[in-house]
């Protein structure tokens, strides 16, 4: 989000006076520039990915989960019997992004043995907190109860999610195994606890004011990208801000989590921040964190270039993860696995 945030800077610096005018009486126009400016991206990362989506791999599209939003399912061929799953929420700064984003992706990574889900949420200014969390709760809900229709294994599920689709992701692990969250959100828990093995969280952002304590500049777009989402200027106000801190949400009982973040992406102290909390709770927590002077510096969402070796390692960390902590609870008729996790 930080690293979207200076883009958007740099955009409209030649026309800063008019520009900061308008973005004090709405968001829109700032929303309008981060969506570009995230667009751009995911252009660029879906070509770099689409020519290694490998055949044998069946997708059902535009799954209705509720009224309001879709989701598309992606399942191996060559596996047979109940897989776990991988339910993920899509990065954009809360504000842009879809699905299909995470199409090529998804798909590589459900030729490892998983059933893989890509959400999509609302977003403003059609939808605004706490909607989307929600929406990613019932969809997580929606795929336990129609497991049956893709193959999927209801007691072997991971929550997924790259930047505000980490945080998202985030939440909906928090309302699942703290009921303190769930009756502040005034919703039941989707599943089980015990249903939910894993979380899976990149490059994400663990709370609502990311731009806290950025350059000046940067924190502007921040808190009008905070404004949209909420819905409302005055969000610091609003005690329910605190439910978005998955630091402040989380507890023992949150689930085993794997985190990781590039070493140059603007929103690494927040990966670091939230993987030192969950140890001090005692969540079985890993992490794939990179050096200062890691080469080649790796920034947001370097997860998914996967023209590199970092990334293929984290592809690699990403499947052993899911495959070792959706392991206990094995189907009779399943086959093979994803292969398991290195030490280190």
């Amino acid at each position: 989000m930080l690293a979207v945030a200076g883009t958007v800077v740099s955009t409209v610096v030649g026309a800063a006076g008019a520009f900061l005018v308008v973005g004090r009486l709405t968001p829109r126009p700032t929303v309008k520039l981060v969506r570009w400016a995230f667009e751009r991206g995911n252009r660029a990362t879906a070509a770099g990915l689409r020519p290694l989506v490998p055949s044998g791999i069946t997708a059902d599209l535009g799954v209705r989960y509720r009224a309001d939003a879709l989701l598309d399912v992606y399942r191996p061929d060559d596996r047979t019997g109940a897989l776990p799953v991988v339910i993920w929420a899509h990065g954009g700064g809360w504000v842009s992004g879809g699905r299909s984003d995470l199409a090529p992706y998804l798909q590589i990574l459900a030729a490892r043995g998983f059933v893989t889900v890509a959400v999509d949420y609302g977003l403003p200014p059609t939808s605004s907190y706490p909607t989307p969390v929600h929406q990613l709760a019932d969809a997580l809900a929606y795929v336990s109860r129609h497991a049956e229709r893709w193959g999927v294994d209801r007691d072997r599920m991971v929550l997924a999610g790259d930047s505000a689709g980490a945080q998202l992701a985030s939440q909906v692990a928090a309302l699942v195994t703290n009921p303190q969250l769930a009756a502040a959100m005034d919703r039941p828990a989707p599943v089980d606890p015990a249903q939910l093995r894993g979380v899976v969280l990149a490059c994400g952002t663990y709370r609502l004011h990311v731009g806290d304590g950025a350059p000046r500049a940067i924190a502007w777009v921040a808190e009008r990208v905070a404004w949209a989402y909420w819905g409302a200027a005055d969000h610091r106000r609003d005690p329910r801000v605190e439910q978005m801190d998955t630091g402040l949400q989380a507890t023992a009982d949150f689930p085993r989590t794997l985190l990781t973040v590039g070493n140059i992406d603007p929103l690494r102290h927040e990966s670091e921040r939230l993987a030192a909390r969950l140890v001090e709770l005692g969540v079985e927590t890993e992490t794939l964190f990179y050096p200062p002077t890691h080469e080649p510096p790796l920034n947001h969402e370097y997860q998914f270039d996967l023209s590199n070796d970092d990334g293929r390692a984290s592809l690699d960390r990403i499947a052993a993860f899911v495959d070792d902590c959706t392991a206990g609870v094995v189907p009779a008729d399943s086959q093979g696995s994803a292969s398991r996790p290195t030490e280190g």
